[in-house]
């Protein structure tokens, strides 16, 4: 008897030690177990080192952001959201939300125009209120990296609107067709003080940028007419008001501010510089810049030195070029700051 029992517990002893063996066997790695591995990055911490942001992402379809609280260790999480950024007095955090994988794949194979695809939102998270406020259809956004709690946004264009009329009727009226405006490349632009609530609107903006310390925010609006012209705006988040400092006819691009607010720039070129421009791909080389409270007119440089980064003394002093008359002789207007 006490022979069977010692062979029973052998032989129990030896399956365990044998599954145990077999289960630290660790299968091979095979193709099937790539479309659940996911990819932890774009990690960010706000100023106040209280809260962090990461997203994880799939090998294919949709991610997650997820915002967390060190202090009460909790998460909270923004699906298909991307490219955060937490506010400079870290009161809110800003990104762009994606539309749903399956949702663009339809429309593409719906052969949908370009303008009409599912475009990106923006997500604006509260953290002090746990709240999330989507914008649909949101191109970028800028906010400043220290201490202000504004934020920019440039919306894309609206989608085409539906035709609602009763084709039915079978009279046929001929009317004269009122001629097509010209349709501009710009969009709306919101500055808004989260916080507070408060925002500002403006239409056919092209370009736009802030200061670091996020008290100043430039923006070009491009009109589209007989004769195209260029509007050069700041928008001051202490006085709440924007300024125009600079209009002429043609285009401009990349509006620039330095740190401070204090001093910015553009890239702009007449109707008859951009046919010369096309012939010969060249890019606009005249550069306008501004520095706010001196009253002094615009200037312009070809130098690759005359950077924003300098200080302002330098800027202004040794590389200065005053514009009396301009190149091709045609009518400007200057506002200074």
């Amino acid at each position: 008897m006490k022979k069977t029992s010692i062979l029973i517990i052998t032989s129990l002893l030896f399956c365990a030690i044998t599954l145990a063996q077999t289960s630290d066997k660790k299968r091979p790695i095979d193709q099937k177990d790539y479309p659940g591995w996911k990819v932890i990055g774009s990690t960010q911490i706000s100023n106040d080192g209280q809260w962090i942001s990461y997203e994880v992402n799939p090998q294919k379809g949709d991610g997650m952001l997820f915002v967390y609280d060190i202090e009460s260790q909790r998460y909270d999480s923004i699906p298909r959201g991307y490219k955060a950024k937490f506010s400079g007095g870290s009161k809110f955090l800003v990104c762009k939300i994606k539309p749903e994988e399956d949702t663009v794949i339809k429309a593409k194979l719906a052969k949908k125009k370009k303008d009409e695809l599912p475009k990106d939102s923006l997500g604006v998270y509260v953290m002090e209120k746990n709240h999330l406020t989507k914008i649909a259809r949101v191109k970028s956004f800028k906010l400043g990296q220290e201490g202000k709690d504004w934020l920019a946004w440039l919306m894309e264009k609206p989608l085409p609107e539906k035709d609602t009329t009763d084709k039915s009727d079978t009279t046929i009226v001929k009317e004269k067709k009122p001629k097509k405006k010209k349709k501009g490349d710009g969009t709306e632009l919101v500055i808004k003080k989260v916080i507070e609530d408060k925002s500002w609107s403006f239409k056919d903006v092209t370009g736009y940028n802030v200061s670091k310390n996020g008290e100043l925010f430039s923006f070009i609006r491009q009109m589209k007419d007989s004769i195209d012209s260029t509007f050069v705006y700041n928008f001051s988040t202490k006085k709440q008001i924007d300024e125009l400092i600079f209009e002429q006819e043609g285009v401009a691009k990349k509006p620039g501010i330095d740190d401070e607010g204090t001093v910015n720039d553009c890239f702009s070129a007449r109707p008859r510089q951009l046919k010369q421009n096309q012939k010969t791909h060249c890019p606009m080389t005249k550069k306008y810049m501004w520095t706010s409270g001196t009253g002094k007119t615009p200037y312009f440089s070809h130098s690759k030195r005359n950077s924003l980064k300098k200080k302002k003394s330098e800027t202004i002093w040794q590389y200065i070029i005053l514009l009396t008359t301009d190149w091709f002789n045609l009518p400007i207007r200057i506002y200074p700051m």
